[in-house]
């Protein structure tokens, strides 16, 4: 446990591994989702997960190759792309969130 907190390498294999795993089952979480037809609601909501999963990756894409032009003490474009991933992140919480209570209203 201590080796794998540690390494770098295998910290940003996995996370990276983990983002395109979610990605594609978002994809196809999504084109079932399509089909439903539901709440005018849930209908304009539907589309959100996709639309905040796809940014992550971008961003993520982004703060990787941003990375490279950390300068120590000052705000660069990498610390941009870092915390709009993280923001994008938490906002991808609280859509599925927000989808689970739209799915959970409309079976009562």
């Amino acid at each position: 446990l201590f080796n794998f907190i540690d390494n770098t390498i295998l910290i940003h294999f996995i996370h990276r591994g983990l983002a395109y795993i979610l990605l594609v089952v978002t994809l196809v979480w999504w084109f079932k989702l399509i089909k439903i037809d539901g709440s005018s609601l849930f209908n304009s909501f539907k589309k959100w997960p996709l639309i905040i999963v796809l940014l992550q990756v971008l961003l993520g894409i982004a703060s990787v190759l941003t990375s490279s032009g950390i300068i120590p003490g000052q705000w660069g474009y990498f610390e941009w792309m870092a915390q709009l991933h993280q923001l994008m992140g938490m906002l991808l919480l609280l859509s599925l969130v927000m989808m689970l209570y739209l799915v959970q209203r409309k079976a009562q």
